[in-house]
């Protein structure tokens, strides 16, 4: 399971209440994520 999987997973567990403030964290980090797949998960839970 991936980073993002997991984080999407936490907000729907109810952990987070957004998951786009992490993904910028990780990716501030250094974690190489594509663009296009962070929208495309961002719009699939409706945070887009």
């Amino acid at each position: 399971m991936g980073s993002l999987c997991l984080i999407v997973k936490a907000k729907k567990e109810g952990l987070l209440e957004v998951v786009k403030p992490t993904f910028e964290k990780l990716i501030a980090s250094g974690l190489y994520v594509d663009r296009q797949l962070i929208e495309k998960v961002l719009t699939s839970i409706g945070e887009k």
